[in-house]
């Protein structure tokens, strides 16, 4: 079982190597030894992972993903390359992946339409687990957090901003760009501070807004130079991206 998960470092990251012949029980049992056994290794380690040497469904990459996050690797790309083994750039990838986690489906199914639009794609940057107070993210691109963005933490971006959890803290969208229409989507909007395209959303924007519960997927966008806060579906995000 020792040679189920090989790990490989490398200055772009870490690969993952996965057996192809052995079950998926038999490749997590080692998957996790390994994590436990180089758990000094990869706490609060900031890196790249992509895992190769099998085909993996969606269940199965949110289990890997699941035991990562459990040791506190805190960045994490999922890249699957299984039969192309050429290096890949992220600046250069044309679409995304989400990973869908126990949250309603229209999650994964609206970030994925906005995300996998190959002409209006910007590079992205992935920040797996909880951003906490006094940590802060700045990309040139879209930013997605897979987690939630605690009081105190700020999060920076070109383009769009993507939290998969609570947004409780500082979010600024369309950082000096005013060609597209920049957005921020969460499972709830609860920020300390929210801008899109230099707008800043007064407290009256979340309190008038169509929003009944908290406990759903939202978008803040700007229409008229006013930020609007709704509750999302498919319809929004094609009013957004026209």
């Amino acid at each position: 079982m020792d040679n189920l998960v090989m790990f490989k470092g490398s200055r772009d990251g870490i690969t993952i190597i996965l057996d192809q012949e052995a079950s998926f029980k038999e490749v997590t049992e080692s998957f996790l030894t390994k994590l436990k056994d180089g758990e000094k290794f990869f706490k609060g380690a900031k890196t790249t992972i992509k895992f190769q040497g099998r085909n993996l469904s969606e269940v199965e990459k949110d289990t890997l993903i699941g035991l990562l996050g459990n040791q506190q690797v805190l960045d994490v790309s999922f890249l699957h390359e299984f039969e192309n083994k050429k290096e890949t750039n992220l600046n250069e990838l044309n679409t995304t992946e989400i990973i869908e986690k126990d949250k309603p489906k229209a999650r994964k199914t609206i970030a994925s339409s906005i995300l996998n639009m190959n002409e209006k794609v910007s590079p992205t940057y992935f920040h797996y687990g909880i951003l906490r107070s006094g940590q802060e993210i700045n990309f040139d691109g879209s930013v997605i957090i897979i987690g939630d963005v605690n009081p105190g933490a700020v999060v920076k971006a070109k383009d769009n901003i993507i939290v998969l959890g609570y947004l409780k803290g500082i979010a600024q969208a369309g950082i000096n760009n005013h060609h597209k229409k920049s957005i921020i989507i969460a499972y709830g909007l609860i920020p300390m501070q929210l801008v899109i395209q230099g707008r800043i959303a007064k407290l009256a924007t979340f309190e008038n807004s169509n929003i009944k519960s908290h406990n759903m997927p939202q978008i803040a966008y700007v229409l008229k130079e006013r930020i609007y806060v709704d509750e999302i579906d498919f319809k929004t995000i094609q009013n957004m991206l026209e």
